[in-house]
């Protein structure tokens, strides 16, 4: 399947935008196609995996999330996605990685009602009710069950809309060299005794994580052969001024952000994240792989999984002698504490987070496809109504209207009921119609669109509703047709007789350009072949009812 992946900014060391690239990683390896699409993107691209650059601007920040999500619904189309995952939220979106806390929660209990209608809280609200809502049909995808009570104390969400995903780890790198030689290299470039103990801090907001909370632990430690490592993309001046402050400068080691934090994990001593608000923690339980142990909140999305290892966590306003006790208990780990963490990650299912999501993406592809064909096959009998203008002075309003499934295709409104009936229960689109066309002539039936030109798609349309004739039927077909363009209706009928194949099938109005089309206002031959194409149809009829199947044309 070829895969959007949604993330507004790409910027290196950040939790989601790792995640993001991770899923898009494991798709190509499982021989998925998958584009990232993004704002912005900052630092190297991966060399194998398509990256799409929208630039979609915007003065605020509200501006810029919303300017996203409208240019991803124009990139749906523009590469022709079979499906799509959303980091950043783009309502719409067939599926969404939840990385974030529940807005509306944090927004009832923090904020004054009225606020609601400024343009910012607006928008936020109604993009997350958007994903989340009770009209929404969006899958999501959660990282901790932690952050699921707070959804769903807001909006309707029952089991068969989300999935709990298991924490997802990565194999951890493998080093030529021992830990004690790296460790050395490492500490030799801080300038301190490799016989010091490491408090390993990885994240890029030093707030929000608690870095400061370890600081005042430190200093109240009193013990000059701890030192606290920070690795992460965040300002460092309010933090190093608390060290100087607390007179533990020569203790804290910020670093900025490091390609290099697997190395760190490996050699440290103990990770500490005492964080105020964090939906999962991914650098939590990949301390965890290199055998670090792990002091984190007990409001962290992934703290139940650090407990399984055996690593109790804090309460979730920690004070520093709670942080500070808890440190000096830790340190060193007993024999107990070694061997829960290093039997932790060995479980082969903490590794496949990425499969789950790619199988259950294939699987609604699937049961997609299968729903719009089961309900063509299952009905009794079905009519594809062509728009040839002939049709016009026929009484053929009564046979097309008593067949269960009406399909109508492009501009073809049944404008005269005797002759084409009224009912529509299927829209073929290969072109742009109005919105108000669509809702009063033809009832806002379901859609498929045809043609692999997606960028004719009208803009009232979302993109991730539709269903697609696949681009391999369109391929074979083409060359069927021996590398003429197919028309809408020879598509049509290809897809109904040789992928549904329908018991009993008319097809009404379809005389292959001997008279011009309904809503042509001159003729148009267009690039087809049309002695090919009738032909190819009456061929797939004849070999039909020679297999005893009802299936013919009406002239």
């Amino acid at each position: 399947m070829k895969l959007g992946i949604f993330l507004q900014h790409y910027f290196p060391y950040g939790g989601l935008q790792r995640d993001a690239l991770r899923l898009a990683e494991a798709a190509k390896l499982a021989a998925d196609t998958p584009v990232l699409i993004v704002s912005t993107w900052d630092g190297l691209k991966p060399e194998d995996i398509e990256v799409v650059e929208l630039n979609s601007g915007g003065k605020s920040q509200h501006a810029k999330a919303r300017n996203f999500a409208e240019a991803c619904k124009t990139a749906y189309n523009a590469h022709s996605l079979d499906t799509a995952i959303c980091f950043s939220r783009v309502p719409g979106t067939p599926f969404h990685f939840c990385g974030d806390p529940c807005y509306k929660e944090r927004f009832v209990r923090e904020k004054h009602p009225l606020i609601k209608a400024l343009p910012r809280y607006r928008f936020l609200l109604e993009s997350e009710n958007a994903l989340f809502g009770k009209d929404s049909d969006t899958h999501i995808f959660y990282l901790a069950a932690s952050e699921i009570p707070a959804y769903k104390d807001y909006y309707p969400l029952d089991a068969s809309r989300f999935t709990l995903l298991p924490p997802w780890l990565k194999r951890p790198k493998t080093f030529t060299q021992s830990r004690e030689q790296i460790k050395q290299a490492l500490t030799h470039e801080l300038g301190i005794s490799e016989n010091d103990s490491l408090l390993l801090f990885v994240g890029s907001d030093f707030k929000r994580k608690g870095l400061d909370r370890a600081i005042s632990a430190l200093a109240a430690l009193n013990d000059a052969s701890l030192h606290i490592v920070a690795c992460g993309k965040y300002s460092p001046t309010a933090y190093l001024q608390q060290a100087k402050d607390f007179g533990v400068q020569k203790q804290v080691h910020i670093l900025g952000p490091r390609d290099d934090v697997p190395e760190w994990m490996y050699v440290s001593d103990l990770l500490i994240h005492p964080a105020r608000q964090e939906t999962a923690g991914m650098v939590l339980i990949e301390a965890l792989t290199y055998k670090l142990p792990v002091l984190c909140t007990e409001n962290c999305g992934y703290a139940a999984a650090v407990e399984e290892a055996g690593c109790k966590p804090l309460s979730k306003e920690a004070s520093t002698e709670e942080i500070a006790s808890r440190i000096q208990d830790t340190l060193p780990p007993s024999n107990a504490l070694k061997s829960s963490i290093h039997h932790w990650p060995t479980q082969d299912s903490r590794y496949n987070s990425a499969e789950l999501m790619l199988d259950h993406m294939r699987d609604q592809l699937a049961k997609k496809s299968t729903t719009f064909a089961h309900s063509v096959k299952n009905a009794k009998s079905v009519c594809l109504v062509g728009n040839a203008s002939g049709i016009i002075d026929s009484q053929h309003g009564k046979l097309i209207d008593a067949s269960d499934i009406v399909i109508r295709m492009n501009r073809g409104f049944p404008k005269k009921t005797t002759a084409q009936g009224s009912k529509t229960n299927i829209l073929a689109l290969s072109c742009k119609i109005k919105e108000s066309d669509y809702e009063k002539l033809y009832g806002a039936p379901p859609i498929i669109w045809m043609t692999p030109k997606r960028t004719s798609i009208p803009q009232w349309l979302s993109p991730f509703g539709l269903h697609y004739y696949p681009h391999a039927y369109w391929e074979a077909l083409y060359k069927k047709l021996k590398n003429n363009r197919p028309s809408t209706g020879v598509m049509v009928v290809d897809l109904i007789c040789n992928y549904i194949k329908p018991d009993k099938l008319r097809l009404i109005g379809f005389d292959f350009k001997k008279t011009d089309t309904l809503f042509e206002k001159k003729t148009h031959l267009g690039p087809h072949n049309w002695a090919l194409e009738r032909e190819y149809v009456l061929d797939l009829i004849h070999q039909a009812k020679a297999e005893c199947c009802d299936w013919d044309i009406v002239l």
